[in-house]
C-alpha cells in the first residue's frame, strides 16, 4: 500500500483547486520574497551612497570644507569664478553647485564661488609737481 495523503481522498475536482491554491501560494510568495529582495538591496547598495549637499552660500570659507567632509563630499574652489558682490561678505561662499538639499553620491565634488566682498572704486591720482611763480619785481616786457 502506498501513502495516505490527505489530498487523495478528496474528490478529483477538489484535488485540482487544491493544487491551483497550491501553485497560487508558491507564486505570490515568490514575487514577495522578489519585491523585498529587490527593494532592501536597493536601499543597501544604490541609496547608501546618497547624501544630501548642505548649504554653503553665506558661510565662511573656513567652514565650507569641514561641512563638505562631514556629509563626505569633496570641495571644489573656482578661484577663477570668485566675483565682488555687495551683500555678501568677503571669504564666503557666493554661489554652490549641485544646489543645497540636492541628492548626490558620497565623494562628489561640489563647486564653490567665493565672494570678494563689495567692489571697490579705486581712483589714482597722478603724482604731480606743480610749480609757483613767485611775482618779480621788475616788469615784464
Amino acid at each position: 500500500m502506498g501513502l495516505s495523503l490527505p489530498a487523495a481522498r478528496l474528490p478529483p475536482m477538489l484535488r485540482g483547486v487544491t493544487r491551483a491554491v497550491g501553485w497560487l501560494t508558491y507564486v505570490v510568495l515568490l514575487l514577495v520574497i522578489f519585491t523585498f529582495a529587490g527593494y532592501f538591496s536597493f536601499n543597501l547598495f544604490v541609496r547608501s551612497g546618497v547624501t544630501q549637499v548642505p548649504e554653503l552660500v553665506g558661510i565662511p570659507e573656513a567652514e565650507i570644507e569641514g561641512r563638505l567632509i562631514d556629509h563626505g563630499l569633496i570641495l571644489r574652489r573656482l578661484w577663477a569664478s570668485d566675483r565682488f558682490d555687495d551683500e555678501v561678505p568677503a571669504g564666503h561662499g557666493l554661489q554652490q553647485s549641485p544646489r543645497s538639499a540636492s541628492l548626490v553620491k558620497r565623494g562628489a565634488a561640489v563647486e564653490v564661488v567665493v565672494s570678494l566682498g563689495p567692489e571697490r572704486l579705486t581712483v589714482t591720482v597722478p603724482f604731480m609737481i606743480i610749480f609757483f611763480m613767485l611775482p618779480s619785481k621788475e616788469p615784464v616786457q
